[in-house]
């Protein structure tokens, strides 16, 4: 399960993480879409079930000049932290073609925390190891193990 690889969901017992998932709502982006912007709060986590999204920041500030730091696909989460401790996007994240994700919206994840004291209390716990570094939550996602399609390869098969 692609949710296991975030510490604080993996701590859960099967009854929450079950809550968790069926509160995901499926979400289809189109391509050019940034579903994370740049200095924006974070308020939502997103698991990439199809497409491939773009993390982007700026090279040089002169220039204008865009560098992808990672491209990420079918299995990769962001914001997985960053939406638990209202922590603000470095970079942003572009889709690169049209992307369905499962996306947690904050507002879920309290009702079910407000229900789950363990979800409570591993937030919380989260939350703590955030502040307690006094630093801000740097480039929140997690990769999937295989190799991302490029976007002529997820042409082909449309």
């Amino acid at each position: 399960m692609t949710l296991s690889k975030i510490d604080f969901f993996d701590q859960l017992d099967e009854l929450t993480k079950q809550e968790i998932i069926y509160s995901m709502e499926q979400v289809t982006h189109a391509e050019g879409t940034k579903i994370c912007k740049k200095d924006e709060v974070a308020d939502r986590m997103f698991v990439i079930k199809s497409g491939v999204v773009s993390i982007v920041t700026t090279f040089d500030n002169r220039l204008e000049e865009k560098f992808i730091v990672e491209k990420l696909c079918r299995g990769a989460i962001v914001n997985h932290n960053a939406f638990l401790v209202n922590d603000e996007a470095d970079t942003d994240f572009i889709c690169e073609s049209t992307v369905i994700c499962y996306e947690l919206s904050l507002k879920k994840i309290e009702t079910i925390a407000a229900q789950r004291k363990e979800l409570q209390s591993a937030i919380n716990k989260l939350k703590y190891e955030v502040y307690s570094m006094g630093i801000p939550i740097a480039l929140d996602y997690v990769l999937h193990t295989k190799r991302c399609k490029t976007v002529e390869e997820w042409n082909k098969e449309i």
